[in-house]
């Protein structure tokens, strides 16, 4: 047991955290052991991060007038509290409009869907990393806050990794973030009109509008849309079927288009467009409708007024025309697809016929300008070789042009043997068909001049005949 004046002697230094003891043993001290010192750091309360060592090596190598850091603390480690990051946007009141060019913003894209296609990154979590207590020389114990974990729920159509982190859509659609659930929804619901609040809707799935959609926006769909309002001068394009309950009211600046069948209520000034048929209530006025299959509009007053009709197969209704001769088109037999990519194929013939003859112009001046190297010695034969090679690149050009061309000719070809054979067409006015009437079957037309009842027509060997109403069940 040492005695007290020895005690006094060796020094133990706490640092004011207590994280830290200090020994200082003096030179004039009387032969000590390692034992010594034990019970000189018990007596000053140090129980805790003793380096033995240490302790040690200031007996064997007479560590002594100096201060040796003997003791060191344990500090606590924060851990981190475990994040979610998603990859989308949860809170449509975050979502703004879109810039499209420099500061300018379009006011009508507010982008107020998520659409994510399948196998996309939805969301990714980052665990939790523990906290670690620490504890200071004295033997105390430093607490730290426990990190917080966080935990979210598998909805429909989603997939967890297996590390169980991440989360990945199954179906295209619209990913959401509900009483921390995250599911993908393939059906986009708007509660009222698409106006301002909501924005241009561009979806991958079914959307379903319980409202108006309003003239300026623009409604877009992988999938079938339904409109339970009217839709203004707007943009409609359904991968699949429409269906417009309260119609179409257009002013000249509407566009609606469905891959297979449209169903509206009516159709005023506006152009409409069908992959298969199109099927109105009412009436159809002053609009351009275009049908791959047919068109009907017999269920209630079944009038076609004004613009422009065109359908392959069947165009049905009840009245055609007015009585005031409003000039009223109809264009049956042939699909508007095929006429559109014919008339593009036109288009390109002639583009290519003008490409391919300036081509051979520069082709003709290239060969005259070698020749003429040929015949004077004298000229430079880098000149030659150059002339060379822009003969032989232009030359490539021109047999691309006349490849062109030939596949051209071949698709026309093709196109107009379809448009041939798409016969068997006919109109049928169940009612009455009033003078001003056009009705085209291919390049041959018949003018209405004067009033009918319950006619149908169609092509026969070439000619328009007129027969007795015939009705043709959607």
């Amino acid at each position: 047991m040492l005695d007290k004046e020895t005690i006094d002697k060796i020094k133990i230094i706490l640092s004011a955290d207590d994280m830290e003891a200090i020994l200082f043993i003096p030179s004039d001290i009387a032969e000590i052991n390692i034992n010594y010192l034990y019970q000189v750091l018990y007596q000053s309360g140090i129980k805790y991060g003793v380096d033995e060592v240490l302790l040690k090596k200031c007996i064997d190598d007479k560590l002594f007038d100096q201060n040796i850091v003997i003791a060191k603390g344990k500090q606590p480690i924060q851990g981190r509290e475990a994040k979610l990051e998603f990859f989308f946007e949860t809170d449509s009141q975050n979502l703004k409009p879109k810039e499209v060019e420099g500061e300018k913003i379009d006011i009508h894209a507010l982008s107020s869907v998520n659409c994510v296609t399948k196998d996309t990154l939805l969301l990714r979590k980052y665990p939790q990393v523990l906290s670690e207590p620490g504890r200071d020389v004295k033997g105390k114990k430093l607490i730290v806050y426990d990190a917080q974990d966080v935990h979210f729920k598998i909805g429909d159509n989603v997939r967890l990794s297996e590390d169980g982190l991440e989360v990945y859509s199954n179906v295209d659609g619209c990913p959401q973030w509900i009483n921390e659930t995250i599911s993908v929804n393939t059906r986009y619901v708007v509660e009222a009109d698409v106006d301002f609040s909501v924005g241009n809707i561009d979806f991958f799935g079914d959307v379903f509008i319980n409202g108006n959609v309003l003239s300026g926006f623009q409604v877009k769909a992988t999938g079938s849309i339904i409109i339970q309002g009217f839709v203004e001068a707007a943009r409609i394009e359904s991968g699949q079927n429409l269906n417009i309950l309260r119609g179409i009211a257009g002013s000249q600046n509407a566009y609606v288009q469905a891959a297979h069948d449209i169903y509206v209520d009516f159709v005023d000034s506006a152009t409409v467009e069908a992959g298969n048929s199109i099927f109105v209530n009412k009436s159809i006025r002053h609009s351009k409708l275009y049908a791959g299959h047919s068109i009907f509009c017999e269920k209630e007053e079944g009038q076609l007024i004004g613009g422009e009709i065109h359908a392959c197969k069947v165009i049905q209704a009840k009245e055609a025309g007015t009585v005031y001769s409003t000039k009223t088109k109809f264009i049956l037999g042939t699909d508007p697809v095929l006429i559109n990519e014919l008339s593009m194929i036109d288009k390109e013939l002639e583009t290519v016929k003008d490409e391919h003859e300036k081509c051979k112009s520069v082709l003709n001046m290239l060969f005259e300008k070698i020749e003429n190297h040929k015949r004077k010695q004298d000229q430079s034969p880098e000149n030659l070789k150059h002339f060379a090679e822009q003969y032989l690149k232009i030359a490539e050009v021109v047999k691309a042009f006349e490849q062109r061309n030939l596949e051209l000719k071949g698709n026309k070809e093709i196109l107009e043997k379809k448009i041939k054979a798409s016969g068997h067409a006919k109109l049928s006015i169940s009612n009455k068909i009033y003078p001003g009437v056009e009705i085209f079957f291919d390049k041959k037309r018949l003018f209405i001049d004067q009033e009918l009842s319950l006619k149908t027509y169609r092509i026969v060997n070439d000619e328009i005949i007129e027969g007795i109403f015939e009705k043709t069940n959607p």
